[in-house]
């Protein structure tokens, strides 16, 4: 769980090889990836390296890396 300043960016990185990331935005809006999620806005994300996370308002976000392989 983090909360963003107005025009923050930053990347997260797959901590494991298989996993997904579930991002939910409690309160604000943020770019990720360049899509535009706002307040209770959800996205699962399950190919990626990386994600870029960009604060279009000052933002709320939890993240959660979650396996995709059983």
């Amino acid at each position: 769980m983090g909360n963003l300043d107005q025009g923050t960016t930053l990347d997260y990185d797959r901590k494991k090889e298989g996993n997904g990331l579930y991002v939910f935005v409690i309160k604000g809006s943020v770019k990720v990836d360049g899509q535009e999620l706002g307040e209770r806005d959800g996205l699962g994300i399950t190919d990626f390296d990386k994600v870029t996370f960009e604060a279009t308002t000052d933002a709320e976000i939890l993240l959660m890396e979650v396996p995709m392989i059983q």
